[in-house]
């Protein structure tokens, strides 16, 4: 009887620990946990009332896609630090967090809040659900690898944000409230990831497209590129100083939170105001 008893309590602590190793691993390779299936289709993108890098207005075809409903938050991608880094995948220190000669993320910036502590990435207190920043495009993009995933391109950016329907915003046409997303410095900076769910949600139910912070995109940015863009499955220019990044920061003006407005940045540079959301194919 005692045997058993022991035994029962060794496969109820090994199945504890066994539990909360896999709550600690982060998102799954390959899962989409929280991500929304966009179904294949025409839509309009671009228009011809915004800046000339938004023109011409143009119907294009993308095939069905996942997307992220979530801005990548300072939890998570601590926890691929951690897992990338047990397994010797980049170079840590209190600065920064690196991969092949390449800044994934500047620790040092007052505005992250992800600390190196020791042996360990640590998230400050409080700060677990809001969204990264301070990630480099290739930051970005190391995590969606890692994960089995990828960066949306930006034409699917842009219909996971608008619809079919040509919306002006991810909620629809009305003017933004501070009920609908953070924007033009209403706040001191981001909010919680979802933080303006339902009122700001995308027509498929992503949060935060417009406003929190910039989103970097798959493609290079060239202001001209709609004038030649493919009608279908676009991957914007096949090279280019910088890369797209889309939907506005906390700090931005109504220009720059619409659906259509495109930006962009130095992808070896990071941004206190620059996050990211994850896409993946069926």
């Amino acid at each position: 009887m005692k045997l058993i008893k022991s035994l029962f309590l060794f496969l109820l602590i090994t199945a504890f620990f066994f539990q909360c190793d896999k709550s600690a691993t982060g998102p799954k390779a390959g899962s989409t946990y929280n991500m929304v299936l966009v179904p294949a289709g025409e839509f309009t993108m671009g228009t011809e009332d915004g800046s000339s890098d938004e023109q011409p207005e143009h119907t294009i075809y993308l095939d069905a896609f996942y997307i992220d409903l979530f801005e990548v938050t300072n939890f998570e991608y601590a926890e691929f630090l951690n897992a990338a880094l047990k397994q010797g995948l980049i170079f840590a220190d209190e600065y920064s967090a690196s991969m092949s000669g390449f800044d994934l993320i500047l620790l040092s910036e007052y505005d992250c809040r992800i600390t190196f502590q020791g042996d360990r990435f640590v998230v400050e207190s409080g700060q677990d659900d809001y969204p990264v920043v301070e990630v480099t495009w290739y930051g970005a993009n190391a995590y969606a690898q890692y994960y089995e995933k990828r960066l949306p391109t930006e034409a699917e950016w842009e219909r996971a944000a608008r619809g079919a329907d040509k919306r002006l915003y991810p909620w629809g046409n009305n003017t933004p409230t501070n009920y609908d997303c953070n924007f033009g410095q209403n706040l001191t900076g981001p909010t919680p990831v979802g933080y303006f769910s339902p009122n700001g949600e995308s027509p498929h139910g992503c949060t935060d497209m417009a406003g929190n912070v910039w989103e970097w995109c798959a493609d290079w940015y060239d202001p001209a590129y709609y004038r030649n863009s493919p009608a279908s499955n676009p991957q914007g220019p096949a090279k280019g100083e910088y890369k797209v990044a889309r939907g506005g920061s906390w700090f931005s003006n109504l220009l720059e939170i619409r659906t259509t407005s495109r930006s962009y940045g130095i992808y070896r540079a990071e941004n206190g105001n620059t996050g990211f959301r994850c896409a993946k194919n069926p």
